[in-house]
């Protein structure tokens, strides 16, 4: 960024932008990238070449899945799902002339 796109370009945004690439050097200071920010095979590099860096992109998508993990977890969607009582019966269609006409023909 210019000095100039940082007078236009609110405080908050900017911190928040250099809070997450603090955040991604302080991660991958030990080496490798964690599991979840590696490349996915189409996208790593030939071997012997440098590694690809991380775009924004990349480290916003683990940002959400870091904090949006609990809540995507199948045990969180179980208030979805609400089982019939034991001694229910399914309600039958009645037969009608129309449909019985329509299936023979």
């Amino acid at each position: 960024r210019t000095a100039a796109a940082n007078r236009i370009q609110p405080a908050v945004t900017v911190a928040a932008y250099a809070c997450l690439w603090l955040a991604a050097l302080q991660m991958t200071k030990g080496g490798d990238p964690p599991a979840h920010l590696r490349a996915p095979k189409w996208r790593q590099p030939p071997a012997g070449a440098d590694p690809a860096e991380f775009t924004t992109g990349d480290l916003v998508r683990a940002l959400r899945g870091e904090l949006w993990s609990d809540q995507l977890a199948p045990e969180s969607f179980d208030h979805f799902t609400s089982s019939a009582p034991a001694d229910a019966n399914t309600q039958k269609p009645l037969p009608s002339l129309s449909g019985a006409l329509l299936t023979a023909a």
